[in-house]
């Protein structure tokens, strides 16, 4: 692959090692890109009730900017939109900042919007802007694309490695259950050791319902559902 891209990949894969948290995945990345390009500002946004919300964004951006970016745009905003919509990146030269409700970023003369897609939803942005001309190159293109790739990348296998957790707990509980369990015949001592078993290893409220005339009954409930 290019320069940008294999420099990029393992610098990513360095600075990111052990760390799962998104926060500090994008902050990671926001800084690999800034390292090789100073004059570039990025921000990592997520969709969050209705508004793309910077979660993490460059030290660069004046205090103004930082705090428009944190208190987030319509979700209908229309290179967000765009990047969103289309499951693709969205490179702008002559960016226009107050169409995309940000008038206080107006210095900036070209922007990109990268989706990073997880389990097949756009579910953040990666943002990058330069204040030194109206043009991207080729170059800042390729840097971009590359460090957002590779946060990517980590963001599916950080994804990957939540299931399989969660299905580990699954099947410890199902164990779990199936030993505590295999004297048991009275429904309602096997229905009170399955929510117990679900509320502590899955961390989930479990109750067990019996059809009563024409109304289902609550008979046993977990520690943490009331029985109203």
């Amino acid at each position: 692959g290019d320069w940008s891209s294999d420099v990029c990949s393992s610098d990513l894969k360095e600075a990111v090692g052990g760390a799962s948290d998104v926060f500090t995945l994008a902050r990671q990345a926001e800084q690999v890109l800034r390292t090789k390009m100073p004059h570039l500002s990025a921000a990592y946004y997520e969709l969050d009730a209705g508004r793309w919300t910077a979660r993490v964004w460059s030290d660069d951006l004046p205090p103004k900017l930082a705090a428009a970016v944190q208190a987030g745009v319509p979700a209908d905003t229309l290179n967000f939109a765009q990047a969103h919509d289309t499951q693709a990146e969205v490179f702008v030269d002559g960016w226009d900042a107050a169409a995309n409700h940000l008038p206080g970023a107006s210095e900036f003369g070209a922007a990109a919007f990268l989706p990073l897609v997880v389990g097949g939803q756009v579910r953040s942005v990666f943002a990058a802007g330069t204040q030194q001309s109206p043009r991207w190159s080729e170059r800042e293109k390729a840097l971009i694309r590359a460090v957002t790739r590779g946060l990517q990348v980590t963001l599916e296998r950080t994804e990957h490695l939540r299931q399989l957790e969660e299905e580990r707990a699954a099947l410890d509980a199902f164990v779990q259950f199936a030993e505590a369990s295999s004297h048991v015949a009275d429904p309602q001592e096997l229905a009170e050791r399955a929510t117990a078993v679900l509320s502590t290893t899955l961390d989930v409220h479990a109750s067990f319902l019996t059809l009563q005339g024409q109304q289902w009954v609550g008979q046993v409930f977990s520690e943490s559902v009331g029985a109203d």
